[in-house]
Order: C-alpha cells, then sequence, then structure tokens
C-alpha cells in the first residue's frame, strides 16, 4: 500500500495533498485492489475523497468483488460522500460479485436517507441480491430491528452524554492553544483517567479533540511516535526515560510470571509482554505476519480484553522456516498439525503458538489449508488491518473479516461472543445470528 493510499485510509487531508503535489497517482490501485478513493469513502472522510475528486480520481474504477467507491460509501451510511460522487458521475446502479447495488448495500446499513438520495439519482429500487431482497426489504428488517433496539440505544446513549462540567474541563484544555496530536505529547505521560474520549459533546470539534487524545494514549507506539516529534530537551528525556521504565517493568512481569507458571501455580498464559517479545524477535528476521484470534482482535481494540493461553498467526508460507527457527530459539515446538501449511507450537510452560500458513492468490485473498485438508480463504481486504499490542504496531486480521472467520469458520464459544461483542460496538459492525449470543 502506497503512501497516498494511507494517508487516504486514515483520512490525513495535508498527507494526501502532499501526496498528490508530488505527484503520486490518485487512481492507482493497491495490491489488493483499492484506491485512494475507494479508501477514502470507506472510511468516511469527506474532506479527503472531495480532494481525491477534484484531483481527477475516477468515481468508475471497480474493486475485483464489484464495488466502487459509491457503494462503499453507500454501505457506510456516508450521506454527504455519497452526494458528492454521484456530483461526479458515480454508476449509480453497478453491482457487486453478490448482486448487491449501493443502494441495497446503504439499506443494509439501515441508511434510508442515503437510499432516498440514490433513489433519486436513478437507483432502481427493485433490484434483487444473491438472497432475492431489495433495498426495500433490507430497509423493513431494519426498521423491525431499531424498533426493538431503540430502548436500549437511547439509554446506551444518555450514559455517554458529556455533562456541563465535562465539556468546561475540555473547553478549558483546548483553549491552550494545543492540537490533540501536541496536548497527548506534552501531558500524555501524566494522564492516569481520561474519560472524555467516548463521550458525545453537542460541539463536534470538542467532541473530535477529546475522542483524538483518548486514542492516543490508548496507543503507546503512537503516544511514544508524537512525543519524539513535539518534545525536545527535558520533557523529550524524561518521556524516553519513562517509556524505557515501562518496558523494563513489562519484562520483569513476564519473568515474574514465568516463574509462577513453573512451579504450576497459574494457568499458562499468553501475556502481553511474552507476545511483545516474540513479535519483535519475528520483526527482526523479517517475517510479515497478521495477528489472527483473541489476541487479533485486542490488537484491534488496542487493548487486552481478557487472557489468552495462545496467540494465532497467519504467515505466508514461504516464510515458515523462518518463524519456525525463532520460536525454536524461544523453546517452542510442534505439539499438533504439520509444517508448513496448518500446525500449532508449543513450549514448557505450555504455551502456544497457532500457524495458519497462507499462500496469496492473483486476487490477493489468503489461501489456507486446514489440518483435514480442506481450503479456507482469508478474503483480500482482511489484509489490512492493524493495531497495537502494547506499544508495538502490528498487523492483524481487519475486523469485518475476524467476524466473517469466526461467523463460518467453527462453532463460536462464551469468548468468541464476547470477542466479536467487543468489535461489533467498537466498530459499529453487524453481527451474523450465529454470532449472538443466545439469551
Amino acid at each position: 500500500m502506497s503512501h497516498l493510499h494511507r494517508a487516504a485510509r486514515l483520512g490525513a487531508l495535508d498527507e494526501v495533498a502532499v501526496c498528490l503535489a508530488r505527484g503520486e497517482d490518485g487512481n492507482a490501485m493497491s495490491v489488493h485492489h483499492y484506491s485512494p478513493l475507494m479508501l477514502a469513502a470507506r472510511e468516511g472522510h469527506l474532506p479527503v475523497v472531495r480532494l481525491l475528486l477534484d484531483a481527477g480520481a475516477n468515481v468508475r474504477l471497480v474493486h475485483p468483488d464489484g464495488r466502487t467507491a459509491l457503494h462503499f460509501a453507500a454501505g457506510g451510511g456516508h450521506l454527504n460522500i455519497v452526494q458528492a460522487l454521484l456530483a461526479h458521475g458515480a454508476p449509480v446502479n453497478g453491482l457487486t460479485a453478490d448482486w448487491c447495488s449501493p443502494a441495497i448495500l446503504a439499506a443494509r446499513a439501515d441508511a434510508g436517507v442515503v437510499v432516498a438520495l440514490l433513489e433519486a439519482a436513478g437507483a432502481d429500487l427493485t433490484l434483487e441480491d444473491s438472497q432475492g431482497r431489495t433495498a426495500d426489504d433490507w430497509l423493513a428488517e431494519g426498521e423491525v430491528r431499531s424498533r426493538c433496539d431503540r430502548t436500549t440505544s437511547e439509554w446506551f446513549e444518555a450514559q455517554h452524554r458529556a455533562t456541563d462540567r465535562d465539556d468546561t474541563l475540555v473547553r478549558a484544555l483546548m483553549a491552550g492553544g494545543l492540537s490533540a496530536d501536541e496536548y497527548a505529547a506534552q501531558h500524555g505521560r501524566h494522564i492516569l483517567v481520561w474519560k472524555y474520549g467516548g463521550c458525545r459533546f453537542d460541539d463536534r470539534r470538542v467532541e473530535q479533540w477529546a475522542g483524538r487524545v483518548a486514542e492516543m494514549l490508548r496507543a503507546p507506539a503512537l503516544l511514544a511516535e508524537y512525543e519524539e516529534r513535539f518534545l525536545q530537551g527535558g520533557d523529550l528525556e524524561d518521556a524516553r526515560k519513562l517509556r524505557a521504565r515501562r518496558e523494563r517493568q513489562a519484562v520483569q512481569r513476564l519473568r515474574r510470571r514465568e516463574l509462577t507458571v513453573r512451579k504450576g501455580e497459574a494457568d499458562p498464559e499468553m501475556t502481553l509482554a511474552a507476545l511483545t517479545d516474540l513479535l519483535r524477535r519475528c520483526d527482526s528476521a523479517g517475517i510479515p505476519l497478521w495477528l489472527d484470534g483473541g489476541w487479533g482482535v485486542d490488537a484491534l481494540l488496542h487493548e487486552q480484553t481478557r487472557r489468552h493461553r495462545d496467540v494465532d498467526l497467519v504467515v505466508t508460507i514461504p516464510d515458515v522456516p523462518r518463524l519456525e527457527a525463532v520460536l525454536t530459539g524461544r523453546g517452542f515446538t510442534v505439539r499438533e498439525g504439520s509444517p508448513p501449511h496448518s500446525f500449532v507450537l508449543a513450549d514448557g510452560a505450555g504455551l502456544e503458538v497457532d500457524v495458519h500458513a497462507v499462500t496469496f492468490d492473483a486476487e490477493g485473498n489468503g489461501v489456507y489449508r486446514m489440518q483435514n485438508g480442506a481450503e479456507w480463504i482469508y478474503p483480500a481486504e482482511g489484509f489490512e488491518g492493524q493495531g497495537y499490542v502494547g506499544a508495538l504496531r502490528v498487523r492483524c486480521l481487519s475486523p469485518a473479516v475476524q467476524i466473517f472467520c469466526h461467523a463460518h469458520g467453527y462453532v463460536p464459544v462464551e469468548k468468541d461472543f464476547r470477542d466479536m461483542a467487543l468489535l461489533a460496538g467498537r466498530f459499529g459492525l453487524g453481527l451474523p445470528p450465529q454470532l449472538r449470543k443466545p439469551e
């Protein structure tokens, strides 16, 4: 993925402008077949979409699964982006591989106002998807569902509404003239509690500022990056010393935990420190990998939400020998299955590494041969996920593909219901019936 693609996906308007100014192709497709416009439309970054359109971005480019930028925007319920794309001639009735028009995707997301806009622009609402449903069918289903959820949603919103005192305090912090990034860099290492990131403020600017500070505080690696950018002299030295001390403390906790496990006083646990050490070793060996499973979920959430006995790693088959060498040096041996496709390694303390080795096909999908000989396909877009394990930025399967794998890969248990509920809540994704915990 190019710098322009990354900047478009993250909504970094200034960086997108710089990329375009130095001649990067605004219509280039990434290795997974996304244009910058598709990524910005999918993530809801209206200013970036407008900039790309003004620079000549092609609204008719198609992803291999049939989606255009309009499909991405409509499926996300991004009304203003849909309007901008239509104004530049985006095809309104294009169909995806499973026969979904932009209107159908908007209806699936319960975005009735987007469906109305598309209909006014010429969308054919009689088109049916692969399930035989029209946009109106999906809107009707969503209305029934929303009536059931409305009371809970209103209660949840009330719990997260900022108080007048919250608003006053955040505004006072903003009055110092620092951006959220600068404020977090200067003060983040001293903040023990920051409750404002989850609050809903009446002023959108205040909400965005508080939310960005919260994002920085949840991601130690990101905070460290901005500390290096904005701090100088004694403040920078103080921040570096604090980070070094926290890393030493993490290592000490790991050693104490390992001693406890060896004495049989606790169940084996793939701790944050143990995983960080393993991932750093893999990175030093030049092994690209993606986190899957429980640790993959926590990486997306930027925090550890439960204990993990193992870690699931997705790697390419050519990298398996190097991965085995790294893990063997750490005391792991093959316990189940056989390399190079699907196997589990374990160390003397009982910690496990579950390896899913893939081969990428021409469309960027990861083809994984399971122990029973069957093939499982990881969709190409799943490999664009990113998250944090402690202070370490990592690749991981995307939230949508995590949900897809849990819905179709195996029978979910209690921890899976919990993990998927957390992902759905954080990223605003729907859950299929099989991933909703039975009452």
